[in-house]
């Protein structure tokens, strides 16, 4: 918002008035070098009399007196909040006096200088860090500029903007960092409701969704991501906070999987939230406590899907490897399954096949997984240490899976590539 010069008016404004009842005060401020302390005094005497307090003129001046007060660093103290008590003042005056006279002559400058004054002071302790001054005088800047659009005052011509989105934004930043988050969710609101965007607005939106999640306020944090999606589509950070959302307040893996299968439901191309779904599934199912037999076999199928899902939606290392441990693994449960069975019944006999064929193809099914992985870790100019780590095992799987099938020659290649690696 910018700041608009204003015209030096009150000498205009004195000449003409007649309101006998106040000439002290005139007086004084009619002087060349004004003695505002004694003006106060005076003033605020001559409104303590309540046949006085219920004519507009005296509010007016007081308007007028206090805002010069906190102009002057001598004589702040004179007032608890100078600004402002000087702006309900001026409301005061336009309350009892329907014509709006004294503030007419004037175009309603005192209005708009009280307006750059606490915007002023707001942007000097932001500055310096006074966060909560800084709020305190942007707010009381919103108030001021607010009551002006209502009263469809202009200076000149000027009008303040319907929104006034930087002082808005360094209201709500000023709560913030004040670390009063509710206040600051109010001034933010303003401009989401809006739906202002552009790159200074994204932490933002990033606020207030976490500021839901952290709520628990689930309708206000759906709508938030939804928001945030719609203005930011290519921020990762609605993702990151949604599945961060998801462990929060569930008590089984059940209930883990079925949010995430509820947010998959609606965004059912963010790779990021199908592949995680599927990490969260092969670490439940191979690296956790145990998952109970009758669900292991449902369990899987869902991780088959998920990591279907996600290679669909992007073929890189990371998906086709885990797709290949999966099935890799997969492979050896059907194994283990096998070997478990020892009679030498022919339903036993077939059962084993049977359970061998699946090892067999599995493994056998691994295969390509492995080499489109292989294949994007050789296409990276460098190797971080978690490619290196992934590109080794995905080597060691292929190796050890031809000895399985008995082609040496296969897994002797793939031997020479580990070891060059190592």
């Amino acid at each position: 918002m910018k700041k608009i010069v204003l015209l030096a008016v009150m000498g205009l404004v004195m000449n003409t008035l007649k309101a006998q009842s106040i000439d002290d005060v005139r007086e004084i401020l009619g002087k060349k070098d004004v003695d505002y302390a004694k003006a106060k005094e005076t003033i605020d005497k001559h409104l303590a009399i309540p046949k006085n307090a219920a004519k507009p003129d005296g509010w007016y001046y007081k308007g007028f007196i206090y805002n010069a007060i906190s102009k002057r660093d001598n004589l702040k103290s004179l007032c608890t909040n100078c600004k402002m008590e000087a702006f309900e003042a001026f409301k005061k005056y336009q309350e009892l006096d329907k014509k709006n006279v004294l503030m007419a002559l004037e175009q309603n400058a005192s209005l708009f200088d009280l307006y750059n004054g606490l915007y002023d002071a707001g942007a000097t302790a932001y500055n310096e860090k006074n966060f909560k001054a800084a709020f305190d005088n942007f707010s009381g800047a919103l108030l001021v500029e607010d009551y002006v659009k209502q009263k469809g005052f202009d200076y000149n011509g000027y009008k303040y903007p319907a929104l006034d989105t930087a002082l808005v934004l360094n209201t709500a930043l000023s709560a913030r960092f004040d670390k009063n988050e509710d206040a600051s969710m109010t001034y933010y609101k303003i401009l989401s409701d809006a739906n202002v965007a552009g790159p200074q607005y994204l932490e933002m939106y990033e606020f207030i969704a976490a500021h839901y999640k952290d709520k628990k306020d689930t309708e206000k944090f759906s709508a938030a991501l939804a928001q945030g999606r719609k203005l930011y589509p290519e921020e990762a950070y609605w993702t990151a906070l949604e599945m961060e959302s998801i462990g929060e307040g569930a008590t089984t893996k059940d209930e883990v999987f079925v949010k995430y299968d509820e947010m998959i439901q609606r965004n059912p191309g963010d790779y990021t939230m199908v592949y995680n779904y599927a990490v969260e599934l092969y670490n439940y199912i191979y690296a956790g406590d145990g998952v109970p037999a009758d669900k292991k076999e449902g369990y899987k199928q869902k991780l088959a899907e998920a990591l279907k899902k996600s290679i669909a939606i992007k073929s890189n290392g990371d998906a086709n490897l885990l797709m290949a441990r999966y099935l890799y693994n997969s492979a050896y449960d059907f194994s283990d399954d096998a070997k478990k069975i020892k009679g030498a019944k022919p339903a036993d006999v077939k059962m084993r096949k049977e359970l061998n064929d699946k090892y067999l193809a599995q493994m056998n099914e691994a295969i390509p997984y492995c080499e489109t992985a292989n294949k994007y870790f050789m296409a990276l100019p460098t190797l971080k240490p978690i490619d290196k780590a992934n590109y080794k095992q995905s080597l060691g799987m292929l190796q050890n899976i031809y000895l399985i099938k008995k082609d040496a020659a296969k897994a002797d290649a793939y031997g020479k590539l580990l070891s060059d690696m190592q």
